[in-house]
């Protein structure tokens, strides 16, 4: 008789899609010989404590004589940050130009309502994830439904927040509902159906400016992961640099706050990020990351791509004042001597 079809699934609470991909393709080529060898693999996996953060593992392989492995070991690497791993982009850039894409950012960081359609789950979907991903090392935290069924389209009608996908056969029921501040994209024809209309003004033009060349100017074509993910998280080193200087670490009483915002704005010398931090830092993304990074231990603090990139500006703001002083002193020493 016709053998079922098997599925091997991997249950954890910890994202990190590579490392399980690579997992169940050893599997897959386990398989091909009998179950016993799956068992004995995963045994092999097993064995191994989970890698920590940037760390990896070295698992021995068992040898069978029907499989010829080019190598002993399978390395498991567990990457800095798992937010990041697994995320395609090139849907998302290749449907909407740069200042676009740009402009529905800077919508979710004031948690506005966000819709998305496209014909293609694929795309529709990936864009979605890559949307949410945009905002690292801040979590979307309301309503995030990558496909919403025909049947729940009027869930478009909620006050609150939320990133909602749709695929294009919802479109003519979605022009029926009265939707009040939404932002609605077709990601088919790369336009902008329905709009706010002050999505061009919400970040601080030099930030904004810095975040778009720093895409463009990366080259032709879409632009690599590499750049997306550094480019969108200078503009949060540089959005919240010093924001540690304001965590409140002994707070008391339950009404204590963690965090001054309201001292770490007053801080910042441009006026028109005060401006933008004055709504951004009361959204819930911002509060649940300031509560995150205040349980931090200094040993995670450490680890992750945003610490990490935090740790160097730092260092090269340090850097440039310096460079700076002794600027400054060299010209004050010539006004003298003249």
């Amino acid at each position: 008789c016709e053998r079922l079809p098997e599925t091997y699934c991997i249950v954890s609470p910890l994202g990190c899609f590579g490392l399980y991909s690579a997992i169940l393709d050893e599997v897959e080529e386990y398989r091909s010989i009998s179950t016993s060898a799956v068992f004995a693999f995963l045994k092999s996996v097993i064995n191994h404590p989970f890698p920590k953060p940037g760390e990896k593992i070295e698992v021995e392989l068992p040898s069978w004589q029907k499989v010829e492995h080019k190598r002993s070991v399978l390395v498991l690497q567990r990457p800095l940050d798992s937010r990041l791993e697994h995320v395609d982009f090139s849907s998302l850039f290749s449907s909407l130009s740069v200042s676009k894409v740009i402009k529905l950012f800077a919508s979710m960081l004031l948690e506005r309502r966000i819709i998305l359609s496209a014909r293609k789950l694929s795309k529709l979907t990936g864009s979605v994830h890559a949307l949410s991903a945009l905002l690292y090392p801040f979590q979307w935290q309301h309503t995030y439904i990558p496909v919403l069924p025909l049947e729940l389209v009027d869930m478009c009608c909620s006050p609150t927040p939320y990133i909602i996908g749709i695929l294009g056969v919802s479109i003519p029921e979605l022009e029926t509902l009265p939707l009040e501040s939404v932002l609605v994209v077709d990601l088919d024809k790369g336009t902008f159906v329905r709009t706010v209309g002050d999505e061009s003004d919400l970040l601080p033009i030099r930030l904004s400016d810095a975040l778009l060349n720093s895409i463009i100017e990366s080259g032709d074509g879409a632009p690599q992961r590499t750049v997306l993910v550094e480019s969108f998280l200078r503009f949060f080193i540089e959005l919240m640099h010093g924001f540690e200087s304001f965590l409140n670490l002994n707070p008391r009483g339950s009404r204590a706050s963690v965090f001054d915002g309201s001292g770490f704005r007053r801080k910042k010398s441009s006026k028109a990020v005060r401006r933008f931090l004055k709504p951004f830092l009361t959204t819930q993304m911002a509060c649940a990351f300031v509560h995150r990074e205040h349980g931090l231990s200094i040993e995670e603090k450490r680890g992750g791509l945003f610490h990490i990139r935090m740790n160097e500006f730092v260092k090269e703001q340090s850097a440039l004042t310096v460079r700076d002083k002794l600027r400054r002193r060299k010209y004050s020493r010539k006004t003298r001597n003249t």
